[in-house]
């Protein structure tokens, strides 16, 4: 910043800026005082914004864009290779007759089945072609689904419809996929009562704003009626990375969730769309509602999903595997964005799920 005082029509820029919160967390481990603060790298300034054009750019607006690269639905994969399944022809109105085991592969945030599971084909094609062998021709699929703009409820009722009478399900899940799963299985497994209905009742937040969540409610009556009456069971569930208990990250700081899974999609070297820079712009700036983001606000440690996938009752049928794991630093970079997160959870973490 320049020690010349600013001319008219000039706005002065601070090259450092603090980042709040973090500072009390990072007190614990250095006294430094330097890691709540970012330097300003660059600035750019967006000219010809009217207000109209602001409104436009809703969370929700940015989220649909997002979520149109994905078009929803279960594709049947096949072993040689897992390519971008949207307009492949392999989308299948229903999956393989029931009764025999099928595996689905349910992808997380932002992304979609190729960007998350094609290094599995790349480099273990061996291990592929061996779940094809057990699974049978015609049993192994995926389902791309919206991950902002819907919550894993309407995710799991995708999945259902596609299911045909007596289907055995065998889930693989990465991040909030393993959501989608969990939805799927309890309900299989138990149906939904009317107090369990109760958590999604309609609400106001701290700033008096109406928050609804009738289509949580119609579409949970939806998959239950319809897993009931095909007979649909989930046996397998394997977990990769799952906000199970959500993410802190995602607890009224989701400038700071979407920052540092944005970092872990990097490190992961996974696509980023380029509507994400969109996104991080809008959302940054505004709180997560379920109206507008269903599929973010269900990561949140105290939202309606996850109070009712935690909630009491004894353990449903089925196998269940996790894959956790903590971040570690290979670089001087990569140990910066290590120790930020650290800081920020306080506990082993993935950049975006705490470990325990």
């Amino acid at each position: 910043r320049s020690a010349m005082p600013a001319a008219p029509g000039e706005v002065e820029v601070s090259a450092e800026m603090g980042w709040a919160g973090l500072e009390a967390a990072a007190s614990r481990v250095t006294t430094r005082g330097w890691l709540g603060k970012v330097w300003l790298k660059a600035v750019e300034v967006v000219t010809g914004v009217s207000s109209a054009d602001v409104a436009q750019a809703s969370a929700a607006v940015i989220a649909a864009k997002v979520d149109g690269k994905v078009d929803a639905g279960v594709y049947e994969l096949a072993p040689d290779a897992l390519g971008a399944l949207a307009g492949s022809g392999r989308k299948r109105a229903q999956m393989a007759a029931g009764g025999a085991r099928q595996l689905v592969l349910v992808h997380g945030t932002f992304v979609d089945t190729a960007s998350t599971f094609a290094k599995l084909w790349q480099m273990h094609p061996q291990a592929v072609r061996a779940l094809f062998e057990h699974y049978g021709a015609g049993r192994v699929f995926a389902l791309d689904h919206p991950t902002l703009g819907a919550s894993p409820i309407a995710n799991a009722l995708t999945l259902a419809r596609a299911c045909r009478q007596g289907a055995r399900l065998h889930l693989v899940t990465h991040s909030r996929g393993g959501l989608v799963a969990e939805v799927l299985a309890r309900v299989c497994a138990r149906g939904v009562n009317a107090d369990e209905l109760k958590l999604f009742a309609d609400r106001q937040d701290e700033d008096g704003l109406a928050l609804s969540y009738a289509a949580h409610r119609a579409d949970l009556a939806a998959l239950a009626k319809l897993v009931k009456d095909n007979d649909i069971r989930v046996e397998r569930i394997v977990r990769v990375a799952c906000p199970a208990h959500g993410t802190l990250l995602a607890s009224k700081r989701l400038d700071a969730y979407l920052s540092v899974l944005q970092w872990g999609l990097d490190l992961a070297q996974i696509p980023v769309l380029p509507e994400l820079v969109d996104f991080l712009s809008e959302v940054a700036r505004r709180r997560m509602r379920p109206n507008e983001l269903p599929g973010l606000e269900a990561m949140t440690p105290d939202s309606p999903v996850l109070k009712w996938l935690n909630g009491p009752g004894a353990p449903i049928d089925g196998q269940l595997r996790v894959v956790a794991g903590d971040v570690k630093a290979d670089s001087p970079i990569a140990w910066l964005k290590t120790l930020l997160s650290d800081a920020f959870y306080w506990t082993d973490n993935d950049l975006v799920v705490q470990t325990r």
